[in-house]
């Protein structure tokens, strides 16, 4: 099953060098007592911290949460894999830009993206009123600069940020563009 998995990620036709990365990274995982491996345990905390919070906090507290947590997670990831694949996705100079339904789980999404989409260190993914970024270099400037232009704020940590602004995914790749120019 292994090399079934990493032969999809890295024989895409828009597959990128990273993929090869990324996958290597999800086969050698680490064993966990919950959900299989620290990295899936890891997987599950994020989605449900994102789509069902009070979820996350009981399975945090050690509570027996993890078919409910489970499902969340599975619904997180089965939304992410279809923004991505209807996503209107490009290249610029120095970012790679995926525009997703509003409904989308943007960082996951954008994770996703700088994983096995993005030939850039930078993949951006914007909706109305909202964005996310992941990325292997500094792009904290441009991206609070592009939020605080529409009137709207942001937050970068560690290579990943989430926006949120007064205006359409496309407003904010306009003011992202610009404020790369500067």
């Amino acid at each position: 099953v292994a090399s079934l998995v990493a032969l999809a990620a890295v024989e895409s036709d828009d597959a990128v060098p990273r993929a090869a990365e990324t996958v290597q990274e999800a086969l050698r995982p680490y064993d966990c007592d919950r959900f299989g491996t620290l990295g899936g345990y890891a997987d599950v905390l994020g989605a449900v911290a994102a789509d069902r919070p009070g979820v996350g906090l009981a399975l945090a507290l050690g509570r027996d949460v993890e078919p409910t947590a489970l499902e969340t997670w599975r619904e997180h990831g089965h939304r992410a894999h279809v923004a991505l694949r209807a996503a209107d996705a490009g290249r610029y100079d120095g970012f790679y830009v995926a525009r997703v339904e509003d409904d989308a789980p943007l960082g996951t999404v954008a994770r996703l993206c700088l994983g096995y989409r993005s030939p850039e260190p930078v993949a951006l993914v914007a909706a109305n009123g909202r964005a996310a970024v992941a990325a292997e270099t500094a792009v904290v400037a441009p991206f609070e600069a592009a939020a605080a232009a529409l009137d709207g704020r942001a937050v970068v940590r560690e290579g990943r940020g989430a926006a949120t602004f007064d205006g359409t995914a496309a407003d904010y790749l306009d003011a992202y563009r610009e404020a790369t120019r500067r």
